[in-house]
């Protein structure tokens, strides 16, 4: 699966190479020989032949856990948490590299969203959605003063959970949004097909130009049902799509599908009252990001302090660009925890 090369129970599926698509298919092929089911957020706990397999034994309990939340480091810190919260995939394992440069300092827990690992897909509202994880959140940690965090969609919806604690009574100190573009100002429009499916190949790790291109030409005049049809069809017939059921297709994108609406419907009904950090990437595909957190200004009645990282929207979080995302973090992290002494 990562290669011809012979891997060694001991061997980390991350440093192999390992990632999200991988680990899907990876749990989907632990669930066929094995018939036991695995959360894919078990590779944070355990990424090796041998630990996954502890985790497969009858006898281990597995702890107890909140539906939407997983705890990311190994650590048995009694620090304050930090919650990271998802990108537009639904998924954490984006965060597997910055994790790691985090270490075990602090408790570390992450939200995936509803439905990527069955069971009813997120709500097409960014506020249902904020609403779910802010109710959560507060089952592992009852009181502020919370510590969130997000890359991408997950800055927006870490806005709006701040929002929502915000109007609660509770305190949050740290709002740390991960190059997150700031909310329009109204509803936005359904993109054309072709934009929604690279969307969807981008942050799944699909290379969108090994697609047939006859087939991307058809979606065009496509529409309805037969549009989504058509875009699963394409999805399916990429060589890295390969191993992958075609429920796990289908399930992977309706949860990117419904995270869209929810992020092009977003408008805040209020202006958060606090402060922010925006970690900023320092190129983009197609334009300098330098006054990306500008917008953001909008929103947030505090500073906004911007902190550049190297790499674009999608490198940030991998190596070698990750360390530097992690030291400035862990630098702010730090601030924070002096502070309690």
């Amino acid at each position: 699966m990562l290669g011809m090369e012979r891997v060694g129970i001991r061997d980390n599926f991350f440093a192999l190479g390992g990632h999200s698509l991988l680990a899907v298919r990876l749990m989907a092929l632990l669930r066929e020989r094995t018939g036991r089911a695995l959360p894919l957020s078990a590779l944070f706990q355990g990424a090796t032949v041998e630990q996954l397999a502890d985790r497969m034994e009858p006898s281990s309990e597995a702890a107890p856990r909140t539906p939407n939340i997983a705890r990311l480091d190994t650590g048995d810190s009694q620090r304050r948490p930090l919650f990271l919260v998802h990108g537009g995939g639904g998924g954490v394992l984006s965060y597997a590299d910055l994790v790691r440069h985090l270490g075990n300092d602090r408790p570390i827990h992450g939200f995936f969203a509803p439905g990527l690992e069955g069971g009813e897909l997120p709500p097409g509202s960014m506020e249902s959605l904020a609403r779910i994880y802010v109710d959560q959140m507060r089952d592992v940690q009852p009181h502020g003063p919370y510590r969130l965090a997000g890359w991408s969609l997950g800055g927006l919806v870490a806005y709006e959970m701040a929002r929502q604690l915000q109007a609660q009574g509770e305190l949050v100190e740290l709002l740390a949004l991960i190059d997150s573009i700031a909310p329009s100002g109204q509803p936005e429009p359904e993109p054309p097909p072709l934009v929604r499916l690279a969307g969807f190949a981008r942050m799944v790790g699909l290379p969108l130009k090994d697609a047939p291109a006859e087939a991307l030409e058809e979606l065009n005049g496509t529409h309805g049902p037969e549009l989504l049809t058509r875009m699963l069809d394409v999805v399916r017939q990429l060589p890295a799509a390969g191993g992958l059921e075609p429920a796990q297709i289908e399930r992977l994108f309706a949860v990117h599908e419904r995270l869209s609406e929810a992020h092009r419907g977003y408008v805040p009904p209020s202006l958060y009252g606090g402060s922010a950090d925006f970690f900023q990437a320092a190129s983009h595909a197609s334009a300098p990001t330098r006054d990306a957190h500008k917008p953001w200004t909008e929103w947030i009645t505090g500073d906004v302090a911007v902190s550049e990282v190297p790499g674009d929207h999608l490198t940030l979080l991998q190596a070698p660009n990750v360390a530097t995302l992690a030291e400035k973090l862990s630098e702010r992290l730090r601030e924070l925890e002096a502070r309690e002494q």
